[in-house]
């Protein structure tokens, strides 16, 4: 008796996890606008850091960008382009990475990201190649976007939380 009781249970289960829709908040593609949830300022573009990137700030300016799944990954695209934000193969210091976008049209490799819903509309986005957490930086850039190298706590560092808005 308590065998069928089990699977009866076990079943019905199955059955109701089938029926109702995921409710998990799924990551916003298309156009969207990114927003650091510690500084209530949005991802924008910048000035050219050189003839193939552009600099990557927060600032009060909304910018729109474009999320597209890619296989396991994500893209992140200033709206209306072809070009990439991506975590770059150097670094500002020791703990941070700079984070520009790609100026010419094709993919990079350091282009992939991970979005990573965190609940109450907030999300981590992490550059799958260098394993780094995108954030908006207090010292001493002030403005300034990275990817932090060290070891961090990302989820409970409000600096690494990110809301995703679709436009």
């Amino acid at each position: 008796m308590v065998q069928r009781s089990v699977t009866f249970v076990a079943v019905a289960t199955l059955l109701v996890l089938a029926i109702i829709p995921d409710t998990r908040a799924a990551v916003p593609t298309g156009c969207v606008e990114i927003e650091s949830a510690h500084k209530n300022q949005y991802l924008s573009l910048a000035g050219l850091y050189n003839e193939n990137r552009r600099q990557v700030t927060v600032s009060n300016n909304v910018q729109q960008w474009n999320i597209n799944r890619d296989g396991g990954n994500y893209r992140i695209q200033p709206r209306r382009t072809a070009n990439e934000l991506y975590a770059a193969g150097y670094t500002y210091d020791s703990d941070r990475r700079h984070v520009f976008v790609w100026e010419q049209s094709h993919p990079v490799i350091q282009g992939g990201w991970d979005i990573q819903e965190l609940g109450n509309g907030r999300y981590l986005i992490r550059n799958t190649h260098e394993n780094e957490f995108l954030y908006s930086a207090d010292y001493p850039s002030r403005g300034h976007v990275f990817t932090w190298r060290g070891s961090v706590n990302a989820r409970d560092d409000p600096q690494f939380h990110w809301r995703l808005s679709s436009c």
